[in-house]
């Protein structure tokens, strides 16, 4: 079993390479701190995973991808930096590492690279990264707890709510994610018509809108609860819904 680490700090490489020995100790590692050398290693090498970090000396990781066509190997992104999470929309990676990372971390990341390499990731996984890079719109977002990052589809969200200096996001699957970040922060991301700030501490995803009661200004959703609805805000809502 072969593993690459594409890092250019030093003690990053020594703290990743130290964890992987203490999992795996069979693996074989190879490592570079480079783009050209990666691909040499992908191209020559029978490969299992690989480790990649985004900010190398004068490169962006992501490229790798596009340099890759018609090798499938399981890709682990290592960062020091979460913004990149957000602006690059993880899609094919298998997990998206935030520097520091503990050992328990590492090990569920390689845990789902390797039940991935047991069919070996598609060619295809890797032009939709390569594509949702170049496409902003795409509907995949990265969000990271205290402990955990998460990488969800807008779809799949009910509604955000404000809890101080967090933001509590509600799924359909019934999973409430606490998320480390001020509600401001989100309103940003989420520009797309069918999400609504209903309320000064909520936004609703108005696809999972299923009624309005008037008398309580409250929303109904699909799951069945109830969230608040702004007086100010119901004629809006309303139009929304009808068009």
């Amino acid at each position: 079993m072969t593993c690459l680490i594409v890092e250019n700090e030093l003690p990053a490489l020594e703290i990743i390479k130290s964890f992987i020995k203490e999992l795996y100790p069979r693996i074989q590692i190879v490592e570079t701190n480079n783009l050209e050398a990666a691909v040499m290693h992908i191209k020559n090498s029978n490969l299992d995973l690989i480790f990649l970090d985004l900010e190398l000396d004068n490169e962006w990781g992501f490229d790798l991808f596009k340099k890759m066509d018609g090798y499938n190997v399981p890709v682990i992104i290592t960062t020091s930096f979460d913004n990149y999470a957000l602006q690059a929309i993880k899609c094919s990676a298998v997990d998206y590492l935030i520097k520091p990372y503990s050992l328990d971390q590492l090990e569920n990341a390689m845990q789902r690279a390797f039940e991935l390499n047991s069919m070996r990731a598609s060619k295809g996984n890797y032009d939709v990264l390569v594509h949702n890079l170049k496409n902003p719109s795409i509907q995949k977002m990265v969000i990271n707890t205290s402990d955990q990052v998460h990488i969800i589809e807008k779809n799949d969200i009910l509604y955000l709510s404000s809890e101080g200096s967090y933001t509590a996001f509600v799924m359909t699957s019934g999973e409430r994610i606490l998320a480390s970040r001020h509600m401001k922060y989100y309103l940003e991301l989420f520009t797309e018509a069918n999400f609504f700030r209903c309320h000064r501490s909520y936004l609703v995803n108005v696809n999972k809108v299923v009624g309005i009661n008037k008398k309580e200004s409250k929303i109904n959703l699909k799951d069945g609860n109830d969230i608040p609805l702004a007086i100010k805000k119901k004629d809006e809502l309303l139009e929304l819904l009808l068009t």
